[in-house]
């Protein structure tokens, strides 16, 4: 696929996703370039360079959280944290252990938000109210996070929340 075909589909994506498929999005993308990082291990520039495409998603998923609307959300960014802290861990320690146990818990958030994907839908209508991407992630922060470059998405005026 050719990057602009590929920017397009991307773009296209996350235009037509609800607020848990960007956030399982988001989690795809910081898993992959943490297998990237853990694969280039031995490599340093390649393997920072991973690391911190991969906190920059932990930031933009911690970003997306109102954390003290809900005890839910609370915890959701507690492990966003956690993910991140570890991450950072893992890069400035050179400790490959640290990025496999970041790595385990966004396997089980994957996991966790792929059901919520399942059981409510991944996809906005195609007309009306709820097509707007007026969702919790600023949609040119996710399209830059997934490898496009695209800035058209318009911005959301506020975070994802999870009720309790």
């Amino acid at each position: 696929m050719n990057p602009s075909a590929r920017e397009a589909y991307v773009a296209a994506q996350v235009h037509t996703a609800t607020p848990q498929k960007l956030q399982l999005m988001l989690i795809d993308g910081a898993l992959r370039f943490a297998a990237v990082a853990k694969d280039s291990w031995g490599e340093d520039v390649a393997r920072d360079e991973a690391l911190t495409r991969c906190r920059k998603i932990m930031t933009e998923l911690l970003a997306s959280v109102r954390a003290g609307d809900s005890e839910c959300s609370d915890k959701l960014a507690d492990i966003y944290f956690f993910v991140y802290r570890t991450i950072v861990d893992a890069q400035v320690n050179v400790d490959q252990s640290k990025l496999s146990d970041a790595m385990k818990v966004l396997e089980v958030e994957r996991e966790t938000w792929r059901q919520v994907c399942e059981q409510f839908g991944s996809e906005q209508p195609a007309a009306g109210p709820a097509a707007d991407a007026s969702h919790g992630i600023p949609a040119p922060s996710i399209l830059t996070h997934l490898g496009t470059s695209s800035t058209s998405v318009p911005a959301p005026d506020k975070g994802f929340s999870l009720e309790a």
